[in-house]
């Protein structure tokens, strides 16, 4: 319990209802998650106003309210006004918690793609390091061992910390964050006091909610302006937008690439499935690991995640035996059988992500590729032909299917990814499923088969419905 008093002293108020030593037990921002002497704060969510849920809160035991506008006062509650919400929860959950991001490191990872195989590749780092390790991602929260289902990459702002708060209780010095634009820009990620904070790439995605690319590159640049003066920041040089991130940030800079001076570099040989024969330069001095990843997409994250290691203060060799480690990443690169032909499942929901893999799997493949794809409903509509274009050029055969179309017709979908494919090698098939099916039913031995855009998620969104589908299920079910 806290007094409510101690845990609003950083906002900015614009007023205050009632009495500031009531108790608070808990916070919320979601009306049915609401117990007895619970603190809600009301904020507007993209489908949904918290503002409109205060008297089922008050049913369920709340007693303190954080607002933007005005609600019915009641006798026995306190209501505290402030210009912005969100940036309130974050602030208020950052008290009530004790401030978990001072004692732990945190490291903070954005940008379009890579962010969760990077995320990996630094855990199995502080792992290697013989230290417990937290992280916060799109597969899933993990505090130590312990698993968490989570619905969003990056989670509210008082759920961070909760499980920040967690992590340190336990004895957990390291966590890692997969940090995505929207957590920023909805300010899911502010008032936490990261260690290290990386950007890996930008590319064409989220407009949808960004509306222009130059809002979303802000998002990102807003992102380490706002560091702490003693944070590191890990800046991919090789991208324009890192480039400009790593000339303005504050504080100490580490730069990675491969086509520009930098602090960390590297040249690779390629060696099939078995990985990338990797020399990562660093200091004048090359340090040499068998890196279990293919395509060149992933020898990006592995820079990215050594120059992590560097500014954590591990070894070179500590960090190069631990890129060493095979290990599998839920849904990235995902290969679920390699003979007589190849099948596997990867996230690439983006034009540059699907050209990523796609490229790696022509590399990797002695016969044709064959790509498995759709486009997500209610997202950015703009990218929907640009990755027709990229599947029908990279593949010998593209199936065109649903992905999650949530509240859109998958039919229309799949017609804007067809006004970019170049060539007559697609074939339509709106069921995801059968559309899995025909791609391996069409494979032949040395072919490559690539199922993309949901990697290792479980359901399929469907109008507001949750429909049990699993890429990986779906094949081990085919095959």
């Amino acid at each position: 319990m806290k007094r409510l008093g101690d845990i609003i002293v950083d906002l900015k108020q614009n007023g205050v209802y009632g009495n500031k030593d009531i108790q608070v037990r808990g916070i919320s921002y979601d009306s049915r998650d609401v117990q007895s002497d619970y603190l809600l704060c009301c904020i507007k969510g993209l489908k949904r106003n918290g503002h409109n849920y205060v008297e089922d809160a008050y049913r369920r035991g709340a007693r303190s309210f954080i607002v933007e506008r005005s609600i019915e006062k009641k006798e026995d509650t306190t209501v505290v006004t402030v210009p912005d919400a969100r940036e309130a929860l974050a602030l208020v959950s950052r008290r009530f918690y004790d401030d978990p991001s001072k004692k732990l490191k945190i490291v903070g990872i954005t940008g379009t793609d890579g962010k969760t195989t990077t995320s990996w590749l630094v855990r199995n780092i502080i792992r290697k390091k013989k230290q417990k390790v937290g992280l916060i991602g799109s597969v899933g929260y993990y505090i130590g061992n312990r698993r968490i289902e989570g619905e969003r990459t990056t989670p509210e702002s008082s759920d961070i910390f909760s499980m920040l708060k967690e992590m340190s209780k336990r004895g957990i010095k390291y966590g890692v964050m997969e940090v995505t634009s929207h957590g920023i820009a909805l300010k899911r990620t502010f008032g936490i006091d990261y260690r290290v904070a990386v950007f890996t790439n930008i590319s064409r995605n989220h407009l949808d909610f960004h509306k222009s690319s130059d809002n979303y590159i802000s998002t990102k640049v807003h992102f380490f302006d706002n560091l702490n003066k003693d944070a590191i920041s890990v800046i991919n040089v090789d991208d324009s937008v890192g480039a400009q991130i790593a000339h303005r940030v504050r504080g100490r800079v580490i730069t990675y690439g491969l086509k520009k001076v930098c602090d960390v570099s590297a040249y690779y040989r390629f060696n099939g499935y078995k990985g990338t024969l990797l020399n990562i330069v660093y200091r004048g001095r090359d340090f040499v690991t068998y890196f279990p990843f293919p395509g060149l997409y992933n020898v990006y994250n592995a820079l990215a995640s050594f120059s992590v290691g560097v500014a954590l203060n591990f070894t070179p060799q500590l960090i190069c035996s631990a890129l060493k480690k095979r290990f599998l990443i839920p849904g990235r690169f995902e290969i679920i059988q390699t003979e007589p032909f190849t099948v596997v499942v990867d996230y690439a929901h983006t034009p540059d992500a699907l050209r990523a893999v796609l490229t790696a799997a022509r590399e990797l493949a002695e016969g044709r590729v064959i790509s498995v794809f759709g486009c997500g409903g209610e997202r950015d509509k703009g990218k929907r032909p640009i990755m027709g274009s990229v599947a029908s050029e990279l593949s010998d055969i593209v199936v065109v299917t649903s992905d999650n179309p949530r509240g859109e017709q998958p039919e229309l979908i799949i017609e804007r990814i067809k006004n970019g494919i170049k060539y007559q090698n697609y074939k339509v098939i709106p069921d995801r499923r059968e559309a899995i099916r025909f791609a391996i039913s069409e494979a032949k031995p040395k072919d490559f088969v690539v199922v993309a855009g949901r990697g290792a998620e479980k359901y399929q969104i469907v109008g507001k419905e949750k429909i049990p589908l699993d890429d990986r299920e779906v094949i081990l079910d085919l095959l």
